[in-house]
């Protein structure tokens, strides 16, 4: 999946849970995504399970005030 569809997926959860901000990189690297670097794009590719990783990522650092509102 590449980096600009995952942060349209998160603007889209964001929509939907008081516009949680888009933590890309340190959420991924959270979620222990393999990263491939091709043609000096950086993208990743992660499953079901890195998905749900990722987002509860997210939102414990909203519930937590981690990330500011």
């Amino acid at each position: 999946m590449y980096l600009t569809k995952l942060k349209y997926r998160m603007e889209l959860i964001a929509s939907q849970n008081k516009k949680i901000p888009v933590v890309c990189i340190e959420a991924l690297e959270h979620a222990n995504v393999p990263e491939n670097y091709t043609q000096g794009e950086q993208r990743f590719h992660l499953d079901k399970e890195g998905m749900k990783r990722f987002h509860d990522w997210i939102l414990q650092q909203w519930n937590n005030n981690l990330i500011k509102k």
